[in-house]
């Protein structure tokens, strides 16, 4: 009986241990030239993400620090505008996607944050003074961990600057300094 149980301990090592069951560690994201996302792991794999059937391309990817996770920007036509625009982060974490839509404003900056366990977006309308909506985000469940808005003649942000005094810390941590990723 014992020795029965003790290779049940040993399978589950075995199979817990298993290169199947690990996470990859990725090194590298780029956009192909055909404009089509390339993720490269650790072990030398690429990984070329579907896009969303309306999708009709990538942007700005990244990979967080940890190498565990890795983001990009997906961008959609728009009929009022020449250029397509980016209104879905996508992050890529344990071999699982989340996609993240803020208030279905066009992204502007999206950040790792704290290694890559969490992602801030900054979002606004494509043209005019308005106010800039920030949201930050849990990788791992996807829930949505803070907000803040901030107005334009809030004497917070200089125009085309970084958020300053008067934003959360961790939007002073996503957009007033170096992005928290490898962007390589």
């Amino acid at each position: 009986m014992r020795l029965m149980w003790c290779s049940i301990a040993c399978a589950v090592l075995v199979f817990a241990a298993s290169p199947a069951r690990t996470q990859p560690i990725y090194r590298r994201a780029d956009v192909d030239t055909a404009g089509r996302l390339r993720v490269t792991t650790s072990s030398g794999v690429t990984i070329t993400p579907r896009m969303d059937s309306d999708q009709v391309g990538v942007a700005a990817p990244a990979v967080s620090l940890d190498g565990r996770s890795v983001g990009w920007l997906a961008l959609y036509s728009n009929p009022y505008t020449s250029y397509p625009i980016p209104l879905v982060l996508v992050v890529r974490a344990s071999a699982r996607e989340r996609r993240f839509h803020g208030i279905d404003l066009p992204i502007g900056q999206w950040a790792f944050l704290d290694r890559g366990r969490r992602v801030a977006l900054s979002q606004a309308p494509l043209h005019g003074a308005v106010t800039t909506h920030y949201e930050l985000y849990d990788v791992d469940t996807g829930r949505r961990l803070g907000a803040y808005d901030q107005a334009p003649d809030s004497g917070d942000v200089p125009l085309g600057g970084p958020p300053l005094r008067a934003a959360p810390a961790w939007v002073r941590r996503a957009f007033a300094r170096p992005p928290d990723s490898l962007n390589r």
